[in-house]
């Protein structure tokens, strides 16, 4: 969710309440990110419904992991951030010729990208994460599952875990003792192995 309100929307309350509730019959449980902030930096708090319990708030770096103005001030255990500033764009014209290329930046811009590197972690854990039965799956996809996936493939940087599953991937791969279990050098199966690890932690 791109979206950041400053003050809560009853309505979209309701339905993220169904949608985050891990006993409704209505609907499957869903794991909810939504833009940290407005743009204003310091200025305005959280917005909503990023500082709703169980969605996972996301702010914006630029491209090599630092925060940017733009973010609310970090609150709070779960400050996760990635990619959102610099963003190349395009255009359309009405002929559906390419526009000139615009720079975007904004928390409602790095919402999606971290949407995007959650479905690939889910979609990688659904071929790879051995033994993934219904209890792990359920747990894979919840919000505490992913933010403890994200907080492993993340590092502190000023106040926020900026989200970076490729320096994950590549400590994995290189092997060595990690929680509890011995990861051979080279082996594809230490990412799933990993993955396994964290959630069940959860």
């Amino acid at each position: 969710m791109s979206l950041a309100l400053p003050e809560k929307h009853l309505d979209i309350d309701h339905e993220l309440d169904e949608a985050l509730d891990p006993s409704s019959s209505k609907v499957t449980r869903k794991i909810v990110f939504a833009a940290a902030g407005n743009n204003k930096g310091g200025n305005s708090p959280r917005s909503w419904p990023a500082r709703k319990s169980n969605v996972i708030a996301i702010h914006a770096t630029d491209g090599l992991g630092s925060s940017v103005n733009i973010n609310p001030t970090p609150k709070g255990e779960w400050c996760f951030a990635t990619l959102g500033h610099g963003i190349e764009h395009r255009a359309y014209g009405t002929d559906g010729e390419d526009g000139d290329a615009l720079y975007v930046s904004g928390t409602s811009f790095a919402t999606p990208i971290a949407a995007g590197i959650a479905a690939n972690i889910m979609e990688y854990a659904r071929h790879h994460v051995p033994d993934l039965n219904e209890d792990r799956k359920k747990r894979l996809y919840s919000a505490p599952g992913m933010r403890a996936i994200f907080k492993a493939m993340s590092e502190e940087r000023g106040g926020y875990y900026y989200v970076q599953p490729w320096t994950f991937w590549a400590e994995k791969m290189r092997g060595g003792h990690w929680e509890n279990q011995d990861l051979e050098p080279g082996d594809p199966d230490n990412v799933g192995l990993a993955l396994k690890s964290i959630i069940a932690e959860t």
